[in-house]
Parts: C-alpha cells; structure tokens; sequence
C-alpha cells in the first residue's frame, strides 16, 4: 500500500504544472485574414491574452472551410514558449463567411474609378473596361476600386479589400481608354507649294489614337505645302515648311519690349526670315547682330 502512494506522489510530482488550458471547438467561424487561438478554443489560466492571441496561420478564403488539428495547435504553443493543456476536440473545422461582389457590381466600380482619374479638363472618348468575374471577400470586410491617370492607351487599376488594418489587392487590371483631342484642319485643299494662312485653320476634335505624333496644334501659324492637303483632317508638322516673309539682305524693323515701351530699330536681316522662325539680324545704327523671332514680312521680336 505504501509503494502504491508513493508511486501516486511522484506521478504528481513529475506531471507538468500547466500554466493555462486552451479546450478547442469542434467548429469557429473566424473573420480576419489570420487564426487566432482564441477564436478557436476557450482559454482560462495565466496569461489568457497572450494565449488567445497566438497566431495559427492564415484564415480559409472567404465563403471556404479548412481544418485545424489538436496536434498542430499544440505545436504551436510550443514553440511559442506557451505551457498550455490543450483539451476538446481532436481538430476544429474552420469557416469564413463571405459575400459576393458581381461583375457587374465591380464593372460599374471600374467605370466610376476611371472616371474619377481623368483630370477635369480631359474627356473620355471611348473606354473598354477590362473583363472581370465575381469576387467572393469576406463578409465583413469592404472593397474599392482604384484607377491611376497615365498618358497612353491603357489606364491601371487595382481592385482592393479592406478588412481592418488589412488591405488586400485582389486584382491589377488595365482599362482601355481613347480621349479625345485638338488640332487643326484646312478649311480647303490645298496643292503642294500653296500657302496655309492662319485664317484657313479649323479647329478639330479628334481621338488621341487618331492623331498623327506631329499634329499641329492650335498655335500653329501657317505655312508652305510640302505636299498635296485635304481638308478636314488633322495637319502634321512634316506636311509644311514656314513661309518665308523676308530675304537675306533686307531691311527690318528689330522690336524690343521693355516693361510696356516698344523700342525699335532698323535692322539687316542675316538669312531668310521664315514665319515663326528664329533668325539673325545685324542693328544697322550699331553693327550689333541679335536674334529675334519673325512675326511678319518686316517685324523681328527681340527676346520673346
């Protein structure tokens, strides 16, 4: 009888003195992106709070269901340094609600994004948004839709959830997107060598695929054909050369503007002034040669 108490007294003796217990669920709903252990057990003992929030990994997707063993969640108490009796049941079967966001819900998304990133002073020509199928997130969490404004044919986009402090991009997607733009036009034909004079530009509203790398813009001034025009069709650049308003030699009138004086000077054109163009020219009165800009058939603009 003795050797039977004393056997009892040492089997207490060496069985671990555990500091709290953790008894699993058979099932947990859980709601954030990670497993905590107390969403899946009840724990009681010392240092509950730090118990309950070991992390356990990663919760199942939205709208799925994953098991998590005993054995798992005992090793990982261990290796966090816990001394916790885990109890309950032999493994917990996790489940994560979702909700359901439709394509057509995430189209009108992107659309309004889109919209929303076009600078006010811009308008949209066509758009062709990416295809995109429903998303399951998690019930409680949210979700936006982001498009960033770049030059070019194809706009970005990112469709994000939100769940707390988490935020997930669940997609990178690139909208298709024409603006519209200006440029100019002959109001009519014109034949190689004819000139283009200011008042026989139109202006024109045009797509920006459309557009010709060299367009003329409405600034342009004017100019010599290098070849044949049809009218109504935006004017590149490699389709004229400026007109030529003087010659080398000729006399010009050099104009300075200063704080709203107008000083000018007879001057000596350097090389053929062509509209528009930079050119050299020689001050008569003081052999001074400055550049200016050819405004017309006897007006160099100095420092315009």
């Amino acid at each position: 009888m003795w050797r039977a108490l004393l056997l009892s007294a040492f089997t207490a003796l060496s069985a671990p003195a555990w500091a709290a217990s953790a008894r699993l669920h058979p099932a947990a709903v859980v709601s954030g992106p990670r497993v905590l252990l107390g969403e899946v057990a009840l724990v009681r003992g010392a240092g509950q709070a730090e118990v309950e929030a070991l992390d356990l990994g990663p919760s199942p997707s939205p709208g799925t269901r994953r098991v998590l063993r005993r054995a798992f969640v005992e090793a990982q108490l261990k290796r966090a340094g816990l001394n916790v009796k885990v109890r309950g049941a032999a493994k917990v079967t996790l489940r994560r609600p979702a909700q359901t966001l439709s394509a057509a819900q995430l189209r009108e998304a992107m659309r309004e994004a889109v919209e929303a990133a076009i600078p006010p002073d811009v308008e949209i020509a066509s758009l062709r948004l990416p295809p995109i199928s429903d998303l399951k997130i998690p019930k409680a969490a949210r979700f936006e839709v982001e498009a960033y404004f770049a030059e070019g044919a194809q706009l970005p986009i990112e469709v994000r959830v939100i769940e707390g402090d988490h935020v997930e991009v669940l997609r990178r997607l690139n909208a298709q997107v024409d603006l519209w733009g200006e440029a100019v036009g002959a109001k009519r034909a014109l034949l190689r060598g004819e000139i283009l004079e200011p008042e026989d530009l139109v202006p024109l509203r045009v797509r920006r695929s459309q557009l010709p790398p060299d367009a003329l813009g409405l600034d342009f001034m004017g100019g010599v054909a290098r070849q044949n025009v049809r009218p109504g069709v935006p004017l590149r650049a490699a389709s004229f050369q400026p007109p030529k308003l003087f010659a080398r030699g000729d006399q010009i009138n050099l104009v300075r503007r200063l704080e709203g004086l107008e000083i000018i000077a007879k001057a000596e054109a350097l090389r053929d002034g062509l509209r528009g163009a930079s050119v050299a020219v020689r001050v008569l009165a003081t052999r001074r040669v400055v550049q200016g800009r050819v405004i017309d058939a006897d007006t160099v603009l100095m420092g315009d």
